[in-house]
């Protein structure tokens, strides 16, 4: 599960920033980042948890990180925003003017 954080409007000639904090599987994994897919004028989020290596554990259930959208990325108009999770996904509206 998770959460985030973002402005329902953006400018176009700024990056757009969403701070997200997700639930992680075990104490194994550790979120990295999230991977974006754009289709017309739906934003598709995808955490990205990554393995800690060897006998290393982490020491918290749940990690945030600020993901940044570049400038120029979104054209103006109104955008659908889809935060992907393993059992429920967040959708928002975004416009960008």
């Amino acid at each position: 599960s998770g959460t985030s954080i973002a402005a329902a409007t953006a400018s176009a000639l700024t990056p757009y920033q969403i701070e997200l904090t997700c639930s992680l599987p075990d104490d194994r994994h550790q979120l990295g980042g999230a991977e974006l897919y754009l289709r017309g004028d739906t934003l598709v989020l995808t955490p990205t948890l990554e393995r800690v290596g060897g006998d290393l554990l982490t020491r918290a259930r749940q990690a945030a990180v600020l993901l940044s959208i570049p400038a120029g990325t979104l054209r103006a108009g109104t955008h659908r925003v889809i935060l992907a999770g393993e059992k429920t996904s967040l959708a928002w509206k975004l416009e960008v003017r």
